[in-house]
């Protein structure tokens, strides 16, 4: 393994790149990327019950794999690992990361549409981490991917969701919407309007034409009932499905 000063080198020869992504290098070196987003890989497995070990000498497909923070991580958990993303590697700063890990990730530069099995195989278990909120087509891209899983695979992700909040389609309003936990049926009182407990038990998407969270890359923004009907429409089954923390508490000016 190079030594730190190397790694920094590297990673500060590649500055131009825009980065987003933040999490260490090669773990136990103290190198870390220069983005702003960390990912946490281990906590979001131990959010589904999934022991790092599960992935030893699997195949794992990494959807939208940026500049690679997770699908490093499942290398070193023993998978073999191919990341998908549309983007060039040199950009997002997958390949210096590549470079310095000595790693045997295969990077593939495509779309999610583009996922067929003749030509990417199947894979034991799929990762979809903060993606289907960024697609005009997230049926389709959901279909695309249960198309390469494997008899039983496994198919792991997370996303924005509207259970807590929507707010209006422009940047101004990110700050004022619909808290939708607070919506109960105690308060609609018209059962002709609104006969299920809560609101959330409806599918629901919210759809940003503009922006959402100051994001202009948001299309569609589904509460959790919605996601399920996604994924079920899509052919897979639905184990486990969590509410997390909500970016109504999380505020980045």
């Amino acid at each position: 393994m190079m030594d730190k000063e190397e790694m920094e080198r590297r990673l500060l020869e590649a500055d131009a790149q825009k980065w987003y992504q933040r999490f260490e290098v090669v773990k136990g070196s103290g190198v870390y990327t220069p983005g702003c987003y960390m990912m946490n890989p281990e906590r979001k497995l131990a959010d589904f019950n999934i022991e790092p070990s599960y992935f030893k000498y699997k195949r794992v497909l990494d959807v939208g794999a940026n500049a690679g923070e997770l699908s490093f991580f499942l290398e070193d958990c023993g998978a073999r690992v191919v990341a998908l993303d549309p983007y060039d590697p040199d950009r997002n700063g997958f390949n210096v990361v590549h470079s310095i890990r000595r790693s045997k990730v295969q990077y593939v530069r495509a779309s999610v549409y583009d996922l067929d099995p003749d030509e990417h195989g199947y894979f034991d278990d799929v990762a979809f981490y903060g993606l289907f909120y960024h697609l005009q087509h997230p049926l389709l891209a959901l279909q695309k991917i249960n198309s390469v899983c494997k008899p039983g695979a496994l198919l792991i992700g997370g996303g924005t969701s509207c259970d807590r909040w929507l707010h209006a389609n422009d940047d101004k309003s990110w700050k004022i919407g619909a808290d939708f936990q607070r919506i109960t049926k105690r308060r609609i009182f018209n059962k002709r309007v609104l006969g299920a407990e809560t609101l959330n038990d409806l599918p629901l998407c919210g759809f940003a034409e503009s922006t959402f969270f100051r994001d202009p890359t948001i299309w569609f923004v589904p509460n959790r009932a919605c996601l399920v009907g996604w994924l079920k429409a899509s052919g897979f089954e639905v184990d486990m499905i969590l509410v997390t923390n909500s970016p109504l508490f999380h505020w980045f000016d």
